[in-house]
């Protein structure tokens, strides 16, 4: 007997993707742990990459991940704050699209405390000399180390506008996007999957 398309409460699901998303922060098997994020290129290129999900606040409707601070992806932030992120649980089916703003936290009180809180092993790649994507000769060039990472290090905050939620369903998709504002409840739109 098929299962049905499950029942979708708006208010009620928006609490079940903040779990999920931080169900994705603390678990490394969950699909959510790896997204993939968006950025505009320099040269005005989309730019793809898998980041690890560091952080997420439901209260402040944030989510976060760590980055080398000397990485091509800043200086696209720099320049162009939109940061879009795709996460997708192959278990749930479910993918989520999130809108946000990104801000840079380098060399403050915020990205020491992140440093800190930080596994030792998940320090070790900002120790590297030189610069993430930076050209090398040969692969053993990458192998140079400095004493200590920190300088390196940087966090990405971004500061959710959006969440489009899809939920993959063989007796029917459903999607839906909530827009977020800091000042009134979110507003629902739900959409043709």
């Amino acid at each position: 007997m098929p299962t049905p398309v499950p029942h979708i409460d708006p208010p009620e699901l928006l609490q079940q993707i903040w779990a999920s998303i931080q169900t994705g922060v603390c678990d490394r098997h969950h699909g959510f742990h790896t997204p993939v994020v968006g950025t505009i290129g320099l040269d005005g290129s989309p730019q793809v990459r898998t980041i690890v999900l560091r952080a997420c606040d439901p209260v402040e409707q944030t989510i976060t991940f760590h980055t080398d601070s000397r990485s091509p992806k800043l200086d696209e932030l720099r320049r162009d704050p939109r940061l879009a992120w795709t996460l997708y649980d192959f278990g749930s089916r479910v993918q989520l699209r999130l809108q946000t703003h990104a801000t840079i936290q380098a060399n403050n009180d915020f990205a020491k405390s992140r440093w800190d809180a930080s596994h030792p092993n998940s320090r070790e790649c900002y120790r590297v000399a030189i610069g993430s994507s930076a050209p090398i000769q040969t692969p053993e060039e990458a192998a140079r180390f400095i004493p200590d990472g920190y300088e390196n290090f940087a966090v990405v905050v971004g500061q959710i506008r959006s969440i489009e939620y899809l939920l993959l369903h063989h007796d029917g998709h459903r999607r839906l996007r909530y827009q977020l504002s800091e000042q009134n409840p979110p507003t629902v739109q739900w959409l043709v999957p």
